[in-house]
């Protein structure tokens, strides 16, 4: 029942909480799944689809955004852990997500394991784990068109992927990018995934800007950061919150020139790759922790019911808390 309906086509689901005792709390909390499923739906079915705010039905065009989590507070700079920032009128805790510290963290490259897959010492192997899908097949085809164009400018260039592919993601067939890439299916994460990732040099999320990357979180974004190595990704969600030459490489836009330029750059200044990795670590370290993000979401619950003491209902008036990452996008 919880998987039915988290696999609801809906952007967003608002409803208040239900009485307690004899106190009702007239607060809502909407949810956006990650992936923008709505924005997925359409741009399959090419129709609007049907979307519940606050107990009203609406249309939701395909060329809609229909979002509830603010594009002012995705651009603004990163706010303190957890802390209250002003969007409007309106306070706005912030809740990260982040990688199962276990399995992800700071890898040095596993040079046996590139020798057992049969690749050379200085290969560049990029890793990307994740479906493919109506959304975001341009954004995977420029990934696959990076790394041809590298090998075309005589950068030998491997990508290692993981997910599934839909049905028409390459309708010419993969022949020419085949010999660059091996494509694993699903991994299992915690057995197999991270040290998979450990072989690569570079993570890179490919896109741009635009209604399908403004409002949402990449799941794989706190496990690249949190390997160790150079991570590439658009100036669209996190790639506003890096510093762009320290902790990532933010690029305007993530098509198959950029990335394939930015490789080069990378690739080309050993000093840069040092310190864009040592950057991502630190990033990772400072803003993604489960057992700090759950702790807090705890408090805020506990802060909007009748469970906690008075005190701590007092003064949240027009709050707004987003959980942004990996699983969505919760907003008060």
């Amino acid at each position: 029942m919880a998987r039915q309906r988290q696999n609801r086509d809906t952007d967003a689901r608002c409803s208040s909480l239900p009485k307690t005792g004899s106190r009702r709390i007239s607060r809502s909390i909407v949810a956006r799944p990650e992936g923008r499923r709505t924005h997925i739906a359409t741009a399959i079915r090419n129709e609007p689809t049907k979307s519940t705010v606050d107990g009203r039905s609406s249309e939701v065009r395909p060329t809609a955004t229909a979002v509830p989590c603010p594009r002012d507070f995705l651009k603004s700079a990163a706010p303190a852990e957890s802390a209250a920032i002003m969007v409007g009128k309106v306070r706005v805790r912030v809740i990260r997500p982040a990688a199962d510290a276990a399995n992800f963290h700071p890898r040095p490259r596993d040079d046996a394991m590139r020798r057992q897959l049969g690749y050379r010492p200085d290969d560049i192997l990029l890793f990307y784990h994740g479906n493919t899908h109506t959304s975001n097949a341009a954004e995977m085809r420029s990934l696959y068109e990076a790394v041809a164009l590298l090998n075309r400018r005589h950068r030998p260039t491997q990508l290692i992927r993981t997910g599934r592919d839909f049905p028409g993601f390459l309708p010419e067939g993969d022949a020419w990018i085949r010999p660059h890439l091996v494509h694993l299916g699903h991994i299992g994460r915690a057995r197999l995934l991270p040290a998979l990732m450990a072989t690569a040099d570079y993570f890179v999320q490919p896109g741009a800007p635009g209604t399908f990357n403004d409002y949402r979180f990449p799941s794989k974004l706190p496990e690249f950061f949190a390997l160790g190595r150079p991570v590439i990704l658009p100036r669209t969600n996190l790639g506003h919150l890096v510093r762009h030459g320290e902790q990532a490489w933010v690029l305007p836009d993530a098509d198959a020139k950029g990335i394939a330029d930015a490789i080069e750059t990378l690739h080309d200044d050993p000093a840069l790759r040092q310190r864009l990795g040592e950057g991502a670590v630190a990033f990772a370290r400072d803003n993604f922790s489960w057992p700090r993000s759950a702790g807090q979401l705890l408090e805020f619950y506990r802060s909007v019911t009748p469970l906690a003491p008075p005190a701590r209902t007092a003064g949240l008036k027009d709050q707004q808390i987003l959980l942004t990452g990996g699983r969505g996008c919760l907003a008060k």
